[in-house]
């Protein structure tokens, strides 16, 4: 058992991705072409007046945010957010595109961000006008929850995700004003506005989306609902053996989505060890056991097995 979880698994299909490696050459186009576009449409289809803005991972995104930002001071604020995040929020700051001046408008405001599994998401509007609300989440189903929610944008960070596994990074912007909509395709793609190529409005970076992605992500799609569904069992079982241990599903966290153990003992982190179950330390001493999507029912049964024995050595 401890050979087949040993780790994060991603759920890669080298077949699929010959495939949409074949027909991105055939199709000689590359970057930002016509499998993007039916990714970011298909993304929103359940999502009445959303629009979806691919890039090419979370720090892409989150720069994004900060460069469209009307202020170079705290353009964008947050805790407990992915390293990816914080990395891309330092260097916003770092940056002196928002001090350049083209003359052209931006959509104006600054953003505090969330991660939705670590941080309380405001249920109401933001009592500060020039503060923008946004959310980091791991799952689409995430993002259809949240859909209804008063916030200015969601932040899906698909690299590493078990619901809808892409062949590398990638990241999504959803929003519901087309104003953001259009600064973001223009900044992700050095700063072009859509249809003006060598007509750089603003400063940009290159957070563009490459079709072989696109393509592998459009074709797991609609399986996505069926391993969402699947997650969702195993970590219910899982939550329940380990319910002595104060356990909890975490399907969002960034660190790879599973359960969380908050009263985990030495003794009880020992036996996970032993049987070579991969664990991950969290903040405040809590620990994670993945749950990948592709966990068979016997190792499933094997890990909550494991929870008796955990409590037995005086847990």
């Amino acid at each position: 058992m401890g050979d087949a979880i040993q780790g994060s698994r991603r759920l890669l299909d080298v077949d699929l991705l010959q495939e949409c490696l074949k027909h991105t050459a055939e199709s000689d186009m590359y970057i930002l072409k016509t499998a993007t576009s039916a990714l970011e449409e298909a993304l929103v289809e359940n999502l009445p007046g959303w629009r979806a803005v691919g890039v090419s991972g979370l720090f892409g995104a989150v720069l994004l945010l900060a460069l469209s930002a009307d202020a170079a001071d705290d353009a964008v604020q947050g805790a407990h957010l992915p390293s990816q995040a914080t990395a891309a929020i330092s260097a916003g700051r770092r940056s002196t595109a928002l001090t350049f001046d083209s003359g052209a408008a931006r959509p104006g405001g600054r953003w505090t961000l969330y991660d939705c599994a670590r941080s309380e998401i405001p249920a109401t509007g933001s009592q500060d006008d020039d503060r923008r609300h946004g959310v980091v989440v791991r799952e689409l189903s995430t993002v259809e929850a949240l859909a209804d929610r008063p916030l200015d944008a969601i932040v899906l960070d698909l690299s590493g995700s078990q619901e809808l596994p892409p062949a590398g990074d990638m990241a999504v912007l959803f929003t519901r004003d087309t104003a953001l909509e259009e600064h973001w395709r223009a900044l992700r793609n050095h700063g072009q506005p859509v249809g003006r190529r060598f007509h750089h409005e603003y400063v940009g970076v290159n957070s563009r989306v490459d079709e072989v992605n696109a393509r592998y992500l459009l074709a797991g799609l609609p399986t996505a609902p069926d391993r969402g569904k699947r997650l969702t069992e195993l970590r219910s079982r899982l939550t329940q053996a380990w319910t002595d241990f104060g356990a909890r599903p975490a399907p969002d966290l960034h660190e790879g989505g599973g359960v969380v153990l908050t009263r985990v003992t030495a003794d009880a982190l020992a036996v996970l060890t032993r049987h070579s179950i991969p664990v991950r330390t969290l903040d405040h001493g809590e620990v994670l056991i993945p749950v990948p999507a592709d966990l068979d029912d016997t190792e499933a049964e094997s890990i909550g097995h494991l929870a008796r024995t955990a409590k037995g050595t005086g847990a």
